[in-house]
C-alpha cells in the first residue's frame, strides 16, 4: 500500500508539472510609434498577467540586445 501510494504522488506531480510549458515561441513583426520595421538590437519585455484585460501582472523579464531584421 505504502509503495502505491509513493508511486501514485510521483506519477501526480510529474503530471502537474508537465502542463506547464517551460518556454514558448512567437513569430511576429516589432514596428516603431511611426509604423516602421525595427531593425538592429532592440530591447523585448515580455509581461504576462492574470486576466485578459485590466489584471494584475504576474511576471516580467526584459531581453536586451535582441537582434532584430527588419521588424
Amino acid at each position: 500500500m505504502r509503495i502505491s501510494l509513493v508511486s501514485f504522488l510521483l506519477a501526480l506531480s510529474l503530471t502537474a508539472t508537465a502542463g506547464v510549458p517551460l518556454s514558448f515561441q512567437h513569430q511576429g513583426r516589432l514596428f516603431d510609434s511611426a509604423g516602421t520595421a525595427l531593425d538592429g538590437p532592440t530591447d523585448l519585455t515580455f509581461r504576462l498577467y492574470d486576466a485578459p484585460s485590466g489584471g494584475t501582472e504576474v511576471w516580467s523579464e526584459t531581453q536586451s540586445g535582441v537582434p532584430v531584421s527588419e521588424g
